[in-house]
């Protein structure tokens, strides 16, 4: 069995503060995954009917400070994980809890190579009892906005550019991602949805 195929209780992971079992076992999945030479991304499909309004706050603790342009963000919190784009996004996924956050990566936007250990969602699924299987867990990318020249999100040696609005991108848990925006002018909205779905 292949480490990526093994259950993990994320639980443990967000229960163990040094994060030694998060670290462990994301670098396990990614090592396996990256000596069966699997895709780091694959298209999940399109949505046509998409109606968010994009936030106007920068939320604290979104971007590094070392980032040329900060990025602004709706971001999930304890107390808006009910948010009526979380309701659709349960719908239109299959999922049991999610959280689903709105960015905005302006020209000059970076996200540094990270994996994601989603705290607001986390700390959901401990509260409600819920053991969240990384066997269900799902992360996808919903395109708000259509693809601009210099825009991409890069995992390992493959990049994802030339999205449509309404294109959605689905990426393993454990695959280390970063995204640019180096367009003069055009911002990249999107829909970064982590959950896990019904079993």
């Amino acid at each position: 069995m292949r480490a990526y195929e093994k259950e993990h209780d994320w639980n443990e992971f967000y229960a163990d503060k040094s994060r030694r079992l998060f670290n462990e076992a994301w670098q396990s999945c990614w090592h396996d995954h990256l000596e069966d030479g699997l895709p780091m991304y694959s298209h999940w499909g399109r949505i046509d009917d998409l109606r968010f309004e994009p936030p106007h706050e920068l939320a604290p603790e979104v971007s590094r400070d070392n980032t040329p342009i900060k990025e602004t963000m709706y971001r999930q919190t304890d107390a808006t994980m009910d948010a009526e784009r979380n309701e659709w996004a349960r719908a239109q996924f299959g999922y049991e809890v999610c959280q689903c956050n709105y960015h905005v990566q302006p020209p000059g936007g970076i996200v540094f190579l990270h994996t994601d250990l989603h705290g607001p969602l986390s700390r959901l699924i401990k509260s409600e009892n819920i053991r969240g299987s990384t066997l269900l867990k799902r992360c996808y990318v919903v395109n708000l906005t259509d693809w601009h020249p210099g825009q991409a999100w890069m995992m390992h040696d493959q990049s994802y550019q030339g999205w449509r609005k309404g294109d959605v991108m689905s990426l393993p848990w454990y695959v280390p991602h970063s995204t640019v925006n180096s367009h003069n002018t055009e911002s990249a909205h999107r829909l970064v949805i982590t959950g896990f779905i019904k079993a």
